[in-house]
């Protein structure tokens, strides 16, 4: 889902279910926050994403990120921005296991959409990594 911009209205229009969802419900979720009860930034529960062939697909901020058949190491060389994933969105990622590594790969070719400037290694539960989306690739966020 992308930010529509706003219709302007006419007088007497018939408004159809289909306009308001996408000129006002789609645009009131894009602008919701995620922020708790003491108004602090939280995000919903990191969910598992297996690398296969070097991509994963994301659909919220905040996944684990496992390797190709439970392998030792593994290269993720590109991010696939799945449904409600739009420029500025932003992603944070970790290794699923400590006993497995997941290395994000700087942009190599062709597809490959990490512009990160070098190698990223996650080696660690505790280890996170903060993306933003530019609508194409995924650059590194707040460094």
């Amino acid at each position: 889902m992308a930010w529509t911009t706003p219709r302007t209205w006419v007088s007497g229009e018939l408004v159809t279910a289909a306009l308001f969802n996408t000129h006002i419900r789609d645009n009131l979720n894009i602008l919701k926050t995620v922020l708790n009860d003491s108004g602090q930034l939280q995000f919903t529960d990191a969910t598992e994403l297996t690398i296969a062939s070097g991509v994963i697909t994301v659909t919220q901020n905040f996944h684990k990120v496992d390797t190709e058949s439970d392998a030792s190491s593994d290269d993720l060389d590109t991010i696939t921005a799945g449904s409600n994933v739009g420029a500025g969105f932003v992603l944070y990622v970790r290794v699923e296991s400590a006993a497995r590594t997941v290395v994000l790969k700087a942009g190599t070719s062709g597809a490959d959409n990490l512009d990160i400037g070098s190698d990223v290694t996650l080696d660690e539960s505790y280890k996170t990594y903060a993306l933003v989306y530019d609508g194409t690739d995924w650059r590194p966020f707040g460094t």
